[in-house]
């Protein structure tokens, strides 16, 4: 149906620059049907409940809603919490393994353990650092950052 919109759109007479930027809007448009450009999953997150186990560390539910903007579906997921300090180290691993549909979200909550000064970034604002794995066509591990978003009234540990 977009292509019947740009052809009649340009079989009208308009002058050049009008549909030159019709075909630029629909371009940008139909670019973002397939969020490509290496962003492949985001979640909103929030953290539910806080448990302070001794100085250093604190036990944390946290709560995500994982968006699976790739172009396929996808099976055997897994989700790690990764080190922001040692690149490569994972701090835990969430509800492993996991399926998401194509366009689709999932819900995911569990308990992690975390050093209490990674806990107090995500309370001035920074967010939990996110990898999501998966297993391609080939059976190879392939690592995807995740564009990570506070949901809307959240509030860590409230």
């Amino acid at each position: 149906m977009s292509g019947d919109i740009a052809k009649t759109f340009i079989a009208m007479r308009r002058p050049p620059a009008a549909r030159n930027l019709f075909l630029f809007l629909l371009l940008v448009a139909s670019a973002g049907v397939r969020a490509g450009n290496g962003r492949e999953f985001s979640a909103m997150w929030d953290v539910e409940k806080v448990t302070s186990l001794d100085a250093q560390r604190v036990s944390v539910t946290l709560v995500l809603r994982l968006r699976n903007h790739s172009a396929t579906n996808v099976s055997h997921v897994s989700i790690r919490l990764a080190d922001r300090v040692a690149p490569g180290e994972t701090v835990a691993t969430l509800h492993d393994p996991l399926a998401i549909g194509y366009r689709a979200s999932a819900t995911v909550t569990d308990i992690v353990t975390v050093e209490r000064s990674e806990y107090q970034r995500w309370l001035r604002g920074g967010s939990p650092n996110l990898v999501v794995e998966v297993i391609d066509a080939r059976g190879r591990h392939v690592d995807y950052p995740v564009e990570m978003v506070r949901m809307p009234g959240a509030g860590a540990g409230s």
